[in-house]
């Protein structure tokens, strides 16, 4: 019976364990503990090289759509010229050849329709891979000025993140 409940407590020598609270993190489900502080520079380089990938993706994207035989309109990379920013935005956009223009997403679906049935169906995938793409990278670059944001913070008050 007595053997029973040692093991319920903690087995055999638990009396001799440390308690738990000395070494628990106060802070661990606030998002602001030891294992936060640990993953930091890690996640600003993880974020930095999905960013980087995301970006390749657009490119390729964009590639494929000047590809297409006696294309009238093309996907176009925008890249926002801010200088004030590390991680300058990039977004994937229709654009007109004849104009230049910048086509809304809302008018892209009529101008699909007038296209042979292949083509229109890839051109539909397109826009939803952009899409994605652009919801993605915004993302990305998000969570990116966050990680380094808190990163400088942390090394600041002299709390080393890494």
């Amino acid at each position: 019976m007595e053997k029973r409940n040692l093991e319920a407590k903690g087995g055999y020598g638990a009396a001799l364990m440390k308690p738990c609270q000395h070494s628990a993190d106060v802070k661990a489900f606030t998002g602001k503990g030891r294992a936060r502080r640990a993953n930091a520079r890690i996640d600003v380089v993880t974020l930095a090289a999905e960013l980087d990938q995301i970006h390749a993706e657009m490119a390729e994207l964009t590639e494929a759509s000047r590809k297409v035989p006696g294309y009238a309109f093309y996907l176009g990379t925008h890249r926002r010229p801010d200088v004030d920013q590390k991680y300058k935005q990039h977004s994937i956009r229709w654009r007109e050849v004849a104009t230049q223009r910048h086509m809304s997403w809302d008018e892209m679906p009529a101008r699909f329709a007038e296209q042979l049935p292949t083509l229109e169906q890839w051109y539909r995938q397109a826009t939803e891979h952009a899409i994605r793409l652009n919801a993605e990278e915004s993302a990305t670059r998000g969570a990116l000025r966050a990680a380094e944001r808190y990163q400088a913070q942390a090394s600041q008050f002299g709390d080393d993140p890494a």
